[in-house]
């Protein structure tokens, strides 16, 4: 399997900080599974700065998210 790199990058926004996630080396078949997976944690996240509690993800939630990134992972050039 290839090496997959995960670089996390914090800016500034007035009076807001952004939270840059870039992963690079995921294999084209798993990147649905890397979205969706990806996009739970970054919710989890949000939950947490936001003082609510995580919560596990369940089904439906995944379900709907590898969806949507099978989707994107079609339209990517080959």
């Amino acid at each position: 399997m290839p090496v997959t790199y995960v670089e996390f990058a914090l800016s500034t926004l007035v009076d807001e900080t952004a939270l840059l996630v870039e992963i690079r080396g995921i294999p084209r078949d798993y990147l649905f599974a890397y979205g969706a997976g990806w996009h739970i944690h970054v919710e989890d996240l949000c939950t947490y700065l936001a003082g609510g509690v995580r919560r596990d993800a369940d089904d439906a939630q995944w379900e709907s998210l590898e969806e949507l990134y099978r989707g994107v992972a079609e339209k990517l050039p080959q």
